[in-house]
């Protein structure tokens, strides 16, 4: 029998609790004690928007609680589990990561594609990516190594994640692990993709163009966007950092 997504989320939830990246203290999503409505899980809702505070966010956080929201706002740093991912998608519902500075709420970071070549055309994507909310920089490179310095410089400025877009991936994925500060992960799919992103907290997303349609290149880059600017888990912050 497949797992539901309540026990897809418990297995991830105590993953991250055992590499340190989700608290101890707090139950893990379905069991009884501990909900969304604690303090240090949630706010509010207010004009279509639902606010956790939460560093990982699972089904039982959102269940019943999606009704009349537009946008699920979270912490930077938080983990939001690939089940959550798939039913705000379903919904309709816009993933945001923000701080709270003074009571003002801090924008999402930038995003910068870089195409290597010339054979695809991004305008199409980006177009379908400039109607949701957010700062998007593109541009062509013909070098793979070009490509990776202007991620690194992209990641470095502290407000903004990279998509390399190329027809070697993996191999652009490993050069751009070469340089400090990247966390590049190589895209395969939707639900693949989001669980690698997470698991390094990547900073940098590579993929080959040609192997997705529109729609789910549009989703991989979306829930890449989406998740925001996320802290290396601390278990491997020496190596990664």
């Amino acid at each position: 029998m497949a797992d539901s997504p309540m026990d897809i989320d418990r297995i991830v939830y105590e993953v991250l609790a055992r590499l340190g990246a989700a608290p101890r203290a707090r139950s893990a999503p379905n069991e009884t004690a501990a909900s969304s409505t604690s303090g240090d899980a949630a706010a509010p809702e207010s004009q279509g928007r639902l606010i956790l505070a939460a560093r990982v966010v699972t089904m039982k956080d959102i269940a019943g609680r999606l009704g009349g929201v537009q946008r699920l706002v979270v912490l930077p740093e938080a983990v939001v589990t690939p089940s959550v991912c798939d039913e705000l998608r379903d919904r309709d519902v816009t993933l945001v990561r923000e701080t709270c500075q003074g009571g003002n709420h801090v924008p999402a970071a930038r995003l910068v594609l870089t195409v290597v070549g010339s054979k695809f055309d991004p305008a199409p994507l980006v177009d379908v990516l400039r109607k949701k909310p957010g700062e998007i920089e593109s541009q062509r490179i013909d070098c793979s190594l070009g490509a990776t310095d202007r991620a690194a410089e992209a990641v470095g400025s502290g407000n903004a994640l990279a998509i390399v877009l190329c027809k070697f991936p993996a191999a652009v994925a490993c050069l751009a692990n070469r340089q400090q500060g990247v966390r590049a992960v190589a895209a395969t799919d939707t639900s693949g993709t989001a669980a690698a992103l997470a698991s390094v907290g990547a900073n940098v997303l590579v993929a080959d163009p040609t192997k997705y349609g529109l729609v789910e290149l549009r989703r991989i880059i979306e829930d890449f966007r989406d998740a925001g600017i996320r802290a290396c888990p601390p278990v491997f912050r020496d190596r990664l950092g």
